[in-house]
């Protein structure tokens, strides 16, 4: 299997194709925080790692155990690239090691009771807080240092099914964002557990999954993605809104949305097909 990254940044973009011993479809990608490593997760379980610099792979793939069959839905890097956390199809998330290529600590289950699968993984900006997104509609925070988890479940309610499809810290730590299959999506505060405002529509009708939510590095953008629609909202927090988002300001395009990601002036969007409609950013 291969998937496309872009190589030798300060001349022209270049397709770059790194092959793995699989034919595994890729679910997800990740770069080291040093830029020197690159992370696949592949659908049959494993998780490769290679060396940008000569574009080889930086030892076996990352594999569970033999007889493990649950793909890898998401990986993500700790700050300081010590640590690998994936989910699993089969509900956990467990943390390697991309220095040794081992497993570091047991998995990470989700509470008792059936969850589905966990959907996606992110580190907040300090690293003391991993949270994982599950099919069952809860986001779940662990200590990565002692596999703890770090207070109850995050969930909207008694009822609520959609499930969470992704996650994102905001820079400074004091947000986490999930985007949910219901068309919403939800901030909350990791600290106390608790919402912070009310769910966000993506706009114009849209039931769609919300496929991925990112916050601008210096955290006054949300950006948020379904099938049909980009979202970007401008963020207000002295507004009046305690810290929730101007409802000015609206960036919508309608495309078949795969991933999404957003800087302090841009978003990119990964599509198969993008329509510029609704208005421009104030």
């Amino acid at each position: 299997m291969t998937f496309v990254a872009f190589a030798d940044q300060q001349h022209r973009a270049q397709e770059s194709t790194l092959l793995s011993a699989t034919t595994s479809g890729v679910t997800s990608v990740a770069f080291s925080p040093d830029g020197k490593l690159l992370a696949g997760a592949y659908a049959d379980g494993a998780i490769w790692l290679w060396d940008l610099a000569s574009g080889r792979a930086r030892g076996p793939a990352l594999r569970v155990g033999a007889g493990f069959q649950a793909g890898v839905t998401s990986i993500a890097f700790s700050p300081d690239g010590k640590l690998l956390a994936g989910a699993y199809a089969d509900g956990t998330v467990r943390l390697w090691d991309p220095a040794t290529g081992q497993a570091a600590g047991p998995a990470l289950p989700p509470s008792p009771g059936p969850s589905g699968s966990a959907n996606a993984v992110a580190f907040s900006p300090d690293g003391k807080l991993l949270a994982g997104a599950y099919a069952d509609g809860t986001v779940r925070l662990w200590d990565p240092a002692t596999g703890q988890t770090a207070g109850p479940a995050l969930r909207v309610g008694a009822g609520f099914q959609a499930g969470v499809t992704s996650i994102a810290f905001s820079p400074d730590g004091k947000l986490l964002a999930g985007a949910y299959a219901d068309g919403t999506v939800r901030l909350w505060d990791p600290a106390t557990g608790q919402t912070a405002g009310p769910a966000l529509n993506i706009g114009q009708g849209s039931q769609n999954d919300v496929k991925g939510v990112a916050f601008s590095p210096d955290g006054k953008l949300l950006a948020y993605a379904a099938e049909d629609a980009v979202a970007v909202q401008v963020w207000s927090g002295a507004n009046g809104h305690n810290g929730g988002l101007d409802s000015d300001g609206w960036l919508i395009v309608t495309a078949f949305v795969i991933a999404i990601a957003v800087s302090a002036s841009a978003v990119i969007v990964t599509a198969r097909q993008v329509h510029p409609a609704g208005r421009r950013l104030n």
